[in-house]
Parts: C-alpha cells; structure tokens; sequence
C-alpha cells in the first residue's frame, strides 16, 4: 500500500503548481511584462477555501506584485482590488468573495484529488 502523503507536502505541491500554471501565461497580467513573473492571490493564501483556486490568482511582475508604489498589489492595495473588480467584472469578485469568506475544510484526499486535476490541467509534463 502507497504510503499517505503528508498534509505540508501536498500544501507546498499545491503552491507550486498552481503558481507555476498561473505564470505560465508568460507576462504580467497588468503591464504585459515578461521578466520576473509571479503569482498573487487576490483573496490571502490564508484563505484557504480559494488558496488554490485559480479565479483567486493573477500573474504579475514583481514591480506590480510589491515592488512599484505607484501601482502594486502588495504596496497600493486598493487601487489594485480597483483594477482587477474593473478588469475581471463585478460578477466575478461576488462569486469569489462569497467563496473566499466560506469555511472549506480540505480533507487529504481533496487535496490529493486537487493536485492530480491541476497536474492534467498543467499538463502532466513535470516532474514531482
């Protein structure tokens, strides 16, 4: 019998790919960058009902993910949460807050299930 999983190593292998399915789209999703791409999360990876949901991340360069104090998801937080409920619709930040504020216990095995569907979505090309 395959040994269990353990819950951190499926949390960080959750991280992993779905940041790496996110920056995938190969530039900043704000400026069109295409140099030092990161994931960010619309609603805090705390939030552990939309941590891995793909409608709750965005890929942005690191100057608009922290580093600009003009216009930066971390630095300039709500003229960013202004941008993307303009860019992404109304509609789409409702339906996510509502998830967001939602209690979602993960069992091991929703976790698991989870990562095989966004290893397919990736494209089950790399390697764990």
């Amino acid at each position: 019998m395959p040994k269990k999983p353990k819950r951190k190593t499926l949390t960080n292998k959750l991280d992993k790919i779905v940041s790496e399915i996110v920056r995938a789209g190969g530039k900043c999703e704000y400026c069109g960058g295409k140099g030092y791409l990161n994931c960010h999360h619309i609603f805090t990876r705390t939030m552990r009902s939309v941590r891995w949901d793909l409608d709750n991340l965005i890929c942005l360069c690191s100057k608009h993910h922290t580093f600009s104090t003009e216009f930066s998801a971390h630095a300039t937080p709500l003229p960013f949460a202004e941008w993307i409920r303009e860019k992404r619709g109304e509609e789409w930040y409702h339906k996510l807050y509502v998830k967001a504020y939602s209690i979602k216990q993960w069992s091991d095995q929703e976790l698991i299930d989870l990562y095989e569907k966004l290893h397919g979505i990736q494209g089950g090309n790399k390697k764990d």
